[in-house]
């Protein structure tokens, strides 16, 4: 293009502005040349390849991350799973002993009441023997019955017992009077 400038007809003016556009279009293009190689003429080269490179590490660094943080996750999980499991079967065995003791207490309550009216049936009837009436249970309430119950039969035979003695005095004065009649006549 410097040739072609340098033979052609043109005014010394048109023809000093075209060469020193011409040099400043070849100083820009060698510019822009050296920018181009400095970026990276191919994808191996230059800024392009070092951005390539680095690119490429920081993949490789993301896998090993992604790869250390799924076994981490598939860890924790493994771990939370166990901890559920061993919290339900703690549940389960604080349940199991919680119902052994209420069952426990239930029965050792019904062994008691048992027990006791064994004994007013099969004793000498002693009725100043009371159940356990203590609580707000079926068992309070069992006991609270019976012994009410228990209260008015001994009340009953303790009026029988008064009606006896009284009907038994009176039965000997009837007699004393009677010996008394039948001497007189005599």
């Amino acid at each position: 293009l410097k040739n072609i400038v340098s033979r052609a007809e043109l005014p010394d003016a048109d023809h000093q502005k075209l060469v020193k556009a011409l040099g400043s279009y070849r100083q820009k293009f060698l510019s822009l040349v050296e920018a181009e190689k400095d970026i990276g003429l191919t994808h191996t080269d230059g800024k392009l390849g070092g951005l390539r490179q680095t690119v490429h590490e920081v993949e490789t660094e993301l896998t090993s991350l992604s790869q250390t943080l799924n076994k981490e996750i598939d860890a924790a999980a493994q771990t939370m799973k166990w901890t559920l499991y061993a919290a339900i079967i703690g549940i389960i065995f604080a349940a199991a002993a919680m119902l052994s003791w209420i069952a426990y207490r239930i029965s050792k309550r019904a062994r008691r009441a048992a027990y006791s009216m064994q004994q007013v049936a099969a004793g000498d009837g002693d009725l100043t023997r009371r159940l356990d009436a203590e609580g707000s249970d079926e068992f309070a309430e069992l006991g609270h019955s019976f012994n009410l119950f228990a209260t008015k039969i001994h009340d009953l035979l303790k009026r029988v017992a008064e009606l006896t003695t009284t009907l038994s005095q009176t039965s000997s004065k009837v007699t004393d009077a009677a010996y008394a009649t039948k001497d007189s006549m005599v």
